[in-house]
């Protein structure tokens, strides 16, 4: 199920192209990064609880992981197989792209129109 999911999210951000799809994709990667995070908060809450630099390891590690989760199944792997299918280059500078910046490339990626003849593949 997930994996359909996952496959309509990349057919529907190769498909798009212009400034609207920029804006669309951009806020939805920052919505989607905000919400997939928001499940961390209570770890955050008991790393406070916690005292000393057990609480702060905890606080760090948590936030860390979260966060470096949420890039790559949010933007470096969507990042990398969509400018494989519009044919716009190295899948490694854009997922490398999409890891650093996030919801900018997934927004740039998402405006700029394939290079190869068949457009974007289902």
């Amino acid at each position: 199920m997930i994996g359909r999911f996952y496959a309509a999210y990349l057919d529907r951000l190769a498909a798009d192209r212009g400034a609207l799809a920029f804006a669309k994709w951009f806020l939805l990667g920052v919505v989607l990064q905000l919400s997939f995070m928001l499940p961390a908060l209570p770890l955050l809450a008991v790393s406070v609880i916690l005292q000393g630099e057990a609480g702060k390891v905890l606080a760090v590690a948590g936030f860390a992981g979260t966060f470096l989760a949420t890039r790559v199944f949010l933007f470096v792997l969507p990042c990398a197989s969509v400018a494989e299918r519009k044919g716009l280059g190295s899948r490694a500078t854009w997922g490398v792209g999409g890891f650093v910046f996030g919801p900018l490339v997934l927004g740039l990626l998402a405006a700029l129109a394939p290079r190869n003849a068949g457009g974007a593949r289902a």
